[in-house]
């Protein structure tokens, strides 16, 4: 995929999809067990889908990351920076203050 992203947007887009199908296609077992690596794998899929102008997309893989690995720091930044991107500060602002409550990055919402 990165190789990809250097060469064109039209074959990235095309593995970033099939990347998506994988990652549907988890067994759910699988996805119990290893939720730490799939949350790690929605979250380049996020980042990926975000470069390529794909807001809706990306956004639904980075909340998932966030579902899925609710103290993975670098999944909450860039959840909570996707929406900011796209307008939604008063979600990043969620974003980031439920984070806090958890623990995962910040002292206050605002340093989101």
């Amino acid at each position: 995929l990165c190789a990809l992203r250097e060469s064109s947007s039209e074959g990235l887009e095309a593995a970033l999809a099939e990347f998506a199908r994988a990652l549907d296609a988890t067994p759910l077992a699988f996805r119990a067990a290893h939720a730490q690596l799939l949350a790690r794998r929605h979250l380049f899929l996020g980042a990926s889908l975000l470069d390529l102008g794909k807001a809706s997309s990306a956004l639904a893989s980075l909340r998932l990351a966030v579902e899925l690995a609710p103290a993975d720091a670098a999944a909450v930044v860039e959840y909570s920076l996707a929406l900011e991107q796209q307008g939604d500060l008063e979600g990043a602002r969620a974003v980031a203050r439920e984070a806090v409550a958890r623990g995962v990055q910040w002292r206050n919402e605002w340093q989101g």
